[in-house]
């Protein structure tokens, strides 16, 4: 008995042996039972590695997927970031828009009242009021520092304050 492969050469070597023509030899042959059997298994392994490597392939791209996803959600965790970031500029920028209009009108608030005072006499209940709208005036002039400072307009002036005078103030 031969093995598969081997009997198709024992065919052509008896036929020579016989003297049997290839065209004769080509009627009788007989159908090989074994060839579907070796199609059959090189079918079974071809499909195992398409399966392989559409396993494979399915993998890369889910790893890809995931870093795309996560490239996706740290962009918009970073744009949001940045709107709020613009928003904050925006604010900062009304802010000492105002502060600086504010502080042009305090200016001639307190300018005004420092004249008034400087015209009447020191005892005088109209210059007490007069001072006082000077001191209200410097306060609010504070308070419009600390808006430009807020919107990036002017140097930030850290000086030590007395506590006691500030709360009688």
């Amino acid at each position: 008995i031969a093995h598969p492969e081997q009997i198709e050469d024992r065919v052509q070597a008896y036929a020579a042996e016989a003297g049997i023509s290839a065209e004769k030899l080509e009627k009788a042959r007989i159908p090989d039972l074994f060839a579907r059997k070796r199609l059959e298994e090189e079918l079974r392994r071809s499909r195992e590695e398409l399966e392989q490597r559409v396993e494979e392939r399915t993998e890369a791209l889910r790893v890809a997927n995931a870093r795309l996803e996560q490239e996706i959600a740290e962009r918009a965790a970073v744009e949001e970031m940045l709107l709020q970031a613009q928003k904050v500029e925006v604010l900062g920028l009304l802010a000492g828009g105002v502060a600086h209009d504010f502080n042009n009108i305090l200016t001639a608030i307190g300018g005004y009242g420092e004249m008034v005072v400087s015209h009447l006499p020191t005892d005088s209940p109209v210059a007490q009021a007069a001072i006082e709208i000077v001191r209200a005036a410097d306060r609010a002039a504070s308070l419009t520092r600390q808006l430009l400072v807020f919107s990036r307009r002017q140097v930030a002036e850290l000086s030590a304050i007395d506590a006691r005078k500030a709360v009688q103030q």
